[in-house]
Formats: structure tokens, sequence, C-alpha cells
């Protein structure tokens, strides 16, 4: 069916969902999309602070290339840079190589036919591509417990780590499903080529992840300070959005903010009463500190354990003779901010680092996912049925996971999917 390109299209969110939503429509030809933005910034969680002539980056980290966000940063000549992953894990008071890590633990042949099996395994369940569709049931369950039956725990040396540190939980409780969503993207051959070459494909943004998105913020109507406090789809023709106080009228929005926390502004159907509030979320703390010493970028692997929730999981220091660093915690909710921090403080002496300065902090809501046990009673298919129903569509990393190229790539799919010409 032809669509109407003169259709008014809102998108909620300036975050990687809504503004690659918005582009997407753009390029199809869509020329009324208004992008609402309750912040004055856009970007979500790439989230970039300028500090003494340096961006640092408390939200999302790094990528491999090629990929989306290389070919985006291209096309608006936002520059990135490659970054050395010859020592990337640290444990027992060495750096070392993810793959010289796995290796104390398992032989090449074990880890060879581990990556071989799980490689088989994503792939038979489509887990490279976007959304959750024909996943079998019994990657419901945890993933460590998975890793056992199927005898790949060889794989799990080499990345629960970084998945660890990267705030998606701990494989031990992390249904299997999720897990391999993510190993997915680790096990690009781009980023299998990097860690086992020292880098050169890995890269960063010097002038941090927000310069790119400002960039295709600027090709967009996008309007920041935009509080929404209802949407009303009773019509069943239109959606009546109220935005600082004044209604608009919209054909079709897309809904990319937290669906968890729709209820504050959404009409909700009774479907998406039952769905909505299932979603979870982990507590992710981000830190920018002024410190004595220089610090090096890598994942703390031996605080990767669930008994050691609270500690430091991971460096961001692409500017190390700042002696600023970014670090990352996840902590329980009941968890101080002060506890937060004099955790932080303690954890640097091992590298004998003293916080000068705490300069910034973000206490995110971070990987939005649901239970085993809602994945069982079939949570996602029954999501992806709310699509277009009431004029609405949804996007955002609950839809796909919480990094930028499951984002870009969930939205495009929805963009194509549904407004194709």
């Amino acid at each position: 069916m032809q669509q109407d390109l003169d259709m008014r299209i809102a998108v909620i969110g300036a975050g990687v969902s809504g503004l690659t939503a918005a582009l997407a429509l753009k390029e199809r030809g869509f020329r009324n999309v208004v992008v609402f933005e309750k912040e004055d910034r856009v970007g979500g969680k790439t989230f970039s602070l300028a500090y003494k002539g340096t961006q640092y980056d408390l939200g999302s980290m790094m990528f491999s290339r090629p990929c989306d966000i290389s070919r985006l940063a291209d096309q608006y000549r936002v520059p990135y840079t490659p970054f050395e992953t010859k020592d990337f894990y640290y444990s027992k008071g060495e750096w070392m190589n993810p793959i010289a890590y796995a290796k104390q633990s398992t032989s090449w042949l074990d880890l060879a036919l581990s990556l071989v099996g799980l490689h088989q395994i994503i792939h038979a369940n489509h887990l490279t591509e976007p959304g959750f569709r024909d996943v079998s049931p019994e990657l419901f369950q945890d993933f460590e417990g998975y890793l056992h039956a199927h005898h790949l725990e060889a794989a799990a040396h080499a990345f629960e780590p970084a998945v660890a540190g990267l705030g998606y939980g701990y494989f031990s409780t992390t249904p299997a499903m999720y897990g391999l969503k993510i190993m997915a993207s680790m096990m690009d051959v781009s980023l299998m080529r990097s860690l086992l070459t020292n880098g050169g494909l890995v890269c960063f943004f010097p002038g941090g992840w927000m310069e790119l998105w400002e960039k295709v913020a600027a090709d967009l109507h996008v309007r920041l300070g935009a509080q929404i406090t209802a949407i009303d789809r009773s019509s069943g023709q239109d959606v009546r959005i109220t935005v600082n106080g004044k209604d608009e009228v919209f054909d079709r929005v897309i809904v990319t903010t937290p669906l968890n926390h729709a209820q504050a502004y959404l009409d909700l159907s009774e479907e998406e009463s039952r769905l909505f509030p299932k979603i979870r979320s982990h507590r992710m703390i981000s830190t920018l500190i002024e410190g004595s010493v220089p610090l090096h970028t890598g994942f703390l692997v031996d605080q990767a354990v669930p008994q050691r929730l609270g500690h430091v999981l991971g460096i961001e220091a692409y500017a190390p003779e700042t002696k600023c660093a970014v670090l990352f915690q996840t902590a329980a909710p009941e968890t101080s901010i002060e506890e937060i921090c004099d955790t932080l403080t303690a954890d640097l002496r091992e590298f004998g680092c003293d916080v000068k300065q705490i300069v910034h902090q973000k206490d995110w809501e971070y990987f939005y996912h649901v239970s085993a046990q809602d994945l069982r009673e079939g949570f996602y298919p029954s999501l992806e049925k709310l699509q277009g129903l009431q004029c609405t569509y949804y996007a955002g990393s609950i839809m796909n996971y919480e990094t930028v190229g499951h984002c870009q790539q969930y939205a495009k799919y929805l963009v194509e999917t549904y407004f194709s010409k």
C-alpha cells in the first residue's frame, strides 16, 4: 500500500532509537516527522561531557567497525579513533588480552569449538536479526546453565567479564537469549580480529558520542524541552499529544522511551498494561573522576561476579594523560551514592590512584529486559503484536538490546517494515 508522505508522525525520545527512526523516515520521503525530547539535549544514554578541554562519555563507550555507526559517522563527518585492545582485561594484578585470559582455563581447541557452537545457535535462533522471533524456549534458562548443558563454557571465559562490565548482568542470572544476543555482536569478525591483532577496529569518538547525534538531529525536526504529559489514542484514527500544556494531533506515534514508564503519559490498553510493567532494568552508575595517576581502559575481570556487586567493572580512559577516567559500576537499588563513591575510591587504590575529584556522575536505568518466566509466557511475541495498533509503534532497547547498534538496527527495521512506500 502506498504510504502518505505527508502523514504526521511523532517520535517520542531523541535517543539513538528515536533519531534513527526519524532519519530513516526522512530518507523515505516522509515530510512531517517531529521528534519530542524532554531533556535539553539529544543522544539519550550516549551522554558526553566536556571537562578541561576533553570530551568524556558517561554512557556508550566504544564500537567496532565497519558497522552502521561508523557509516553514519562517515556520512556526517564525525571523526573516530581506534585504540589498542591488546591488554583489555585486568585480573590478579595483570592486564591481558581477552583471548589470553580465556586461555588460562581452557584450550584453543575447546575455545574454538565453543565459539563455533555458539555461532550456530545464534544463527539458528535468528539472534543477529532485529528483535526476538522464533527463539527456542531452551534459551529462556540462565546462560550459565545453558552453556553447561551444551558443553560451551569455554566461550564464557572470553566474554563474561565484558558482558558483566557493560552492565548486562551475570551469566548465572541472565537468560541465555540475552547473553547470546550480545555475544553475537562480540563475535563479529572485525571485533575478534581486533582483539587478536591489538586493535585498529575498535573505536571511540574523541569528540564524544553526542557530536554524532547532534549532527543527525540538526538534519531533523527535533524539539527539546518537550514535556509530554498525555497521549490520547481514543479516537482510533489519530493521536493527540499534550506537549508543554498544548495539544497537538498526529497520524502516527513511535514511542522509543522506556515502556515501563509509559503509564505516566500514555493511555494504556489492557494488553499494554499487562506487558509494560514486566520490564525491568539494572542500575548502572558511570562516574567521571580526576585521579592522581593515569588509568587504563578495560574491564576488571575479578569484579565481574555477583559477589562483587557494586564494585568497579570497567574503566574508560581514552585520554590517560589527563588522569581523568569514567568508571562503571552496577549496584543494588538500595545502595546509596555515598556507598558507591566509597567503593569506587577503594577499588582505585589497587591501581595506586587517589580520587582527587568526582567531576560528574550518572545513575542510569540500564539494560531493559524481562525475566525468564515472562519470556516463557510469550512476552516478545505479545509485544510485537502491538505494533501498529492504536496508530502506535514501539522501538527502543527493550525491543532488541541495550547497545547503540541494536537500537539502530531495530529502529531501521521498524520503519522499513511499517512505513515502506
